[in-house]
């Protein structure tokens, strides 16, 4: 005979019952599963019966060791156990006439031993990955946090991994259930993104371009934040593009600026499928629709002959950057100087004095797309190239707000630090609470050196002035300043001013001469200062573009974990405090569940988009995606290396049974 193992005594309003009437079939399942992880078993649905108009008149559930393995054993890689082992423990219920459901079946007896307290966590009716857990995780991952790593953040949020409420290979199978869930969903899902995105603030603005099979070919998008970047400090624009973040292959291309702490800003970014000039055109036209204010007076990109056409075609008043590479390699090319070694040296060292020539064009300090590579370098460390395109977006947003953080520090100090003076003078007082830190402190180290130069015309008609101006410490340190008269501008042959936006030493050693007590407003680029941003921004309609921010789910779960967790601090001290904590936690609970049940848009979050527009984008192959293509026989000796020879076993062989030198030898 069978040995049947009873469970342990529980109260009684915690024990199933024979008439015992539930509401809904969720409170059958929630409150057996609850006996259950008290009793030390697993719980599972086993049958139901429903009525000619599909109601679900019987339910039954059962341990989860109810019944026996019928299928036959068959080899696999994978080793499975057996867990069922003919437990007749069930509760079952029908619908009554009134419409709740009774508990009409109640067998309690197991025939195998029961689970511990210590170990019931592991029974599988008592893991789950709750929503909040999954939305937890989703932002972990969007952290690069791997699952083993996130585990230890459970455990530590819960006090112990018992606590947790699911395991480790529970998020694995999570992750992979979601990952399959929107398979195919893909481009319908960064479309919905982008429209949710544009509920919550008009000014954000996207194009998505598609093929004759609906495939996303081209994609771009700039937030309300960007436009407005835009509008105070898209006076030079860097543009480039990068590879290697997303599953599709497709090209990155960000619209990079600086702002106006010297940091980086973005201002829109975009997905592109190839590198051909029709695809630039396009891009370059939507940028010019988002972008409010006028159009870049520089840009600043790579030598790529697609770019450097479809600028020429969409910018042509925009002085582009890389012309100096495609000029220089063009008279090489009509020179036959290839070989020539003195200009290889040259060209090397170009970035010392190419900028002479392009010098009189603003530039915010920016000499090449060095910038763009370093923002590609920061921004990686967010994104792979196993993200799909709604993962990209989260990470890309993670990246982007972290980099927009670092601006709102600077502001911070800028409103509550002071830097330190070094001189007397008034015009270095008006300077510290006009201009940024970071750009005063430029502007202080030129009028410091300024004191060091010596200033003495040399020239002068009825329309302009010139002044020779030395340094006092190197006598071969030798510039010049030239003063129009008609515009009541002084310029210096370095152009500092003219493509950096900061005065240079040599026109404040001419301010000093000519006894200037302030600098001139001619000589404030307003970008560089403290107000750079404060201006109202129009856009398209005469709309204003305004930043807007909205609550999200993690945002609560925040602002709900901080409040819980100070009034557990509290309580937790105090037993009787604790006692009301727990009844309240309780009663909220009750409550929480009935308005959670009866909220569409609860209800609908787990849902799948099923409106289908647009169709995942191909893989594509960019030209800097960093996979060399093989020839055949590179991959027939790469496949060697895993080959198996059946004959003596051994792997990585060049032979095969057939000719194996031990099965030769017998």
């Amino acid at each position: 005979r069978d040995k049947v193992y009873k469970p342990v005594v529980i109260p009684h309003d915690h024990m199933p019952r024979l008439g015992q009437e539930f509401v809904l079939l969720d409170d059958v399942h929630e409150f057996y599963n609850e006996y259950a992880k008290k009793v030390g078993f697993s719980v599972r649905i086993n049958s139901s019966r429903k009525s000619h108009r599909g109601e679900i008149v019987r339910k039954e559930y059962v341990c989860s060791k109810e019944g026996a393995t019928t299928k036959e054993v068959v080899e696999k890689k994978r080793r499975c156990s057996k867990v069922r082992e003919g437990c007749k423990a069930k509760l079952a219920v029908v619908k009554s006439k009134s419409g709740t459901y009774v508990v009409s079946v109640f067998e309690e007896d197991h025939n195998h031993p029961l689970t511990t307290p210590r170990r019931v966590h592991l029974l599988r009716s008592h893991r789950n990955v709750s929503e909040v857990k999954r939305s937890l995780t989703h932002q972990l991952a969007a952290a690069n946090i791997p699952i083993h790593q996130q585990i230890s953040v459970l455990e530590l949020q819960g006090g112990g991994i018992q606590n947790i409420g699911c395991l480790g290979k529970d998020l694995y199978n999570d992750e992979t259930k979601s990952k399959n869930k929107v398979k195919g969903h893909d481009a319908d899902m960064l479309l919905e993104h982008f429209q949710l995105e544009k509920e919550k603030n008009s000014a954000f603005t996207f194009t998505i371009e598609s093929d004759n099979e609906n495939r996303i070919t081209h994609c771009f998008w700039a937030d309300a934040t960007s436009r407005r970047g835009y509008n105070s400090f898209g006076d030079v624009v860097v543009f480039d593009t990068t590879y290697n973040t997303n599953k599709y292959g497709m090209i990155f291309a960000p619209f990079i600026g600086v702002n106006n702490h010297g940091q980086t800003t973005v201002f829109a970014c975009s997905f592109l499928s190839d590198e051909t000039t029709e695809s630039f055109v396009w891009l370059f036209e939507q940028f010019k629709k988002a972008m409010p204010g006028d159009l870049p007076k520089m840009i600043i990109t790579d030598q790529d002959p697609a770019i450097t056409k479809a600028i020429s075609e969409t910018l042509p008043n925009t002085f582009h950057r890389d012309d100096f590479d495609r000029n220089w390699l063009e008279i090489i090319e009509k020179g036959k100087l290839r070989d020539n070694a003195w200009l290889k040296s040259v060209f090397e060292i170009r970035s010392k004095w190419v900028p002479a020539y392009v010098n009189h064009v603003f530039s915010a300090g920016m000499s090449s797309s060095q910038r763009a590579e370093s923002y590609h370098f920061f921004f990686k460390r967010y994104v792979s190239k196993k993200n799909s395109l709604l993962d990209f977006m989260i990470r890309f947003n993670r990246a982007l707000n972290h980099q927009r953080h670092e601006e709102l520090n600077a502001n911070h100090a800028d409103i509550n630090e002071k830097p330190t003076l070094k001189l007397p003078l008034k015009m270095e007082k008006q300077m510290v609470s006009l201009y940024t830190r970071e750009i005063f402190y430029k502007f202080q180290d030129e009028l410091w050196d300024s004191l060091q130069h010596k200033i003495e015309l040399v020239k002068e008609d009825a329309h302009h002035c010139v002044y020779k101006v030395v340094n006092q410490n190197e006598d071969d340190d030798v510039h010049e300043v030239l003063f129009d008269k008609t515009l009541d501008f002084a310029s210096c042959i370095c152009k500092k001013f003219e493509s950096k936006g900061i005065p240079c030493k040599h026109i404040l050693a001419y301010f000093h001469r000519k006894q200037f007590t302030y600098l001139p407003d001619q000589y404030i680029l307003k970008r560089w200062t403290k107000s750079a941003r404060c201006d109202k921004v129009i856009g398209d309609g005469g709309l204003e573009i305004e930043d807007c921010f909205q609550n999200s789910i993690l945002m609560r779960r925040t602002a709900l974990f901080q409040l819980a967790s100070n009034v557990i601090d509290k309580a937790v001290i105090s037993e009787e405090a604790s006692k009301i904590l727990m009844d309240d936690f309780e009663n909220s609970l009750r409550k929480i569940k009935s308005v959670v049940s009866q909220d569409p848009k609860a209800m609908e979050k787990n849902k799948c988009t099923d409106q289908h527009v647009l169709n995942d984008p191909l893989v594509v192959r960019a030209k800097g995606c960093g996979k060399r293509l093989k020839k055949r026989k590179e991959k027939a000796r790469a496949k060697d290396k895993n080959r198996r020879c059946h004959g003596c076993g051994k792997i990585g062989q060049s032979h095969d049974k057939r000719n194996c030198p031990m099965l030769k030898n017998r």
